[in-house]
C-alpha cells in the first residue's frame, strides 16, 4: 500500500501545470546571478567597516606584536631602542675630541705695530713664559685662580738690538671654548683684587676696558724701582697677552692696545 504522504505529492504533482524547461533555465539562472550578486555585495560592506573602523581610529595598519607581548610593551621597547640610540650617537659625538684650532700670523702684533726698528724673533729667541699673567701671580705668591682650558695657544716675541729691558716684547694668544674667554678676565681681575703681596710689591690693575670687547693693564712693581705692565684684550673667543714696551708712554700703550684688539678679528666673527 503506497505511503498517504508520497500518494498527496504524487496526486499534487500529476495535476500541476509545470512550466516549459527553456522558462525554468532561465528564472534559475537569474537566481544564481542575484545570489552572487549579494555575496559580492556583503564581502564589500564588510571590508568598508574594517576600513572605517581604522579610519575613525586614526590610525595606520596596527603595529605587529611579539607573540606573547602585549601591544603596550612592544610600543615602549621601541621608544627605548629610539632613545638608546640617539643616546649613543649624541655620546658618540661629544666624546670626539676638539681639533686645535691654528692660530695664524695675522693675530699677533707687527713691527710696524710697535716700532720699525722690532723684527719678529726666529725660532730659538721667543722669550719663555714668565712674562705671563700666570707667571707674574706666582711671583707674588698669589693664586692665578682655576685653570680654564683652552683650545689652543701660541707665543710670539718681537726684538730689537740686545734682548735687555725694552728690547723684548712678547706676546700670546689663546683660543677658549664659547664663553669661557670672558670668565678668564674676569677670574684675572678678582684674583688681582685679592693678591696683596706686601713687602713694597703689588700687581694692580691700572686700566680697564680700553680696546676690543674687553681689556686690562696690569702694572706690576717687584719693589726695586721698576714698575713693568701686562695687557690681556679679548675679542669673542680669543685673549691676547702681552708686554707693554717700558720706553712707550701712555698714548702710546693704547694705541697699540687698538691694534693688537684689530688684530684680533681676523681670527673671530665677534667684530
Amino acid at each position: 500500500m503506497p505511503d498517504p504522504l508520497f500518494q498527496t505529492l504524487f496526486d499534487d504533482t500529476d495535476t500541476a501545470s509545470w512550466a516549459p524547461a527553456g522558462v525554468v533555465r532561465e528564472r534559475a539562472r537569474r537566481r544564481t546571478r542575484r545570489a552572487r550578486a549579494g555575496a559580492v555585495a556583503a564581502a564589500a560592506l564588510a571590508v568598508a567597516v574594517v576600513a572605517g573602523g581604522v579610519a575613525f581610529a586614526g590610525l595606520g595598519p596596527a603595529p605587529v606584536v611579539e607573540p606573547g607581548r602585549s601591544p603596550a610593551a612592544s610600543s615602549k621597547a621601541a621608544s627605548s631602542k629610539a632613545a638608546s640610540s640617539k643616546a649613543a650617537s649624541s655620546k658618540a659625538a661629544s666624546s670626539r675630541p676638539v681639533e686645535p684650532v691654528v692660530l695664524g700670523d695675522d693675530l699677533f702684533l707687527t713691527p710696524a705695530d710697535v716700532d720699525p726698528e722690532y723684527r719678529i724673533a726666529a725660532e730659538g729667541e721667543a722669550v719663555a713664559g714668565s712674562w705671563t699673567y700666570e707667571s707674574r701671580m706666582g711671583t707674588h705668591g698669589c693664586q692665578p685662580g682655576a685653570q680654564i682650558d683652552q683650545l689652543d695657544r701660541r707665543d710670539r716675541s718681537l726684538v730689537r738690538g740686545p734682548r735687555q729691558n725694552g728690547n723684548v716684547m712678547s706676546q700670546r694668544v689663546s683660543r677658549y671654548r664659547p664663553g669661557d674667554a670672558a670668565r678668564y678676565l674676569q677670574q684675572v681681575r678678582d684674583r688681582v683684587a685679592a693678591c696683596p703681596p706686601g713687602g713694597g710689591r703689588s700687581i694692580t690693575i691700572g686700566a680697564q676696558r680700553f680696546a676690543g670687547e674687553d681689556a686690562l693693564l696690569l702694572e706690576d712693581d717687584l719693589g726695586v724701582g721698576a714698575i713693568s705692565a701686562l695687557v690681556l684684550i679679548r675679542q669673542g673667543d680669543l685673549v691676547t697677552q702681552y708686554e707693554v714696551v717700558f720706553d712707550r708712554d701712555a698714548q702710546a700703550t693704547l694705541v697699540t692696545a687698538r691694534k693688537a684688539a684689530d688684530r684680533l678679528c681676523a681670527g673671530t666673527p665677534a667684530c
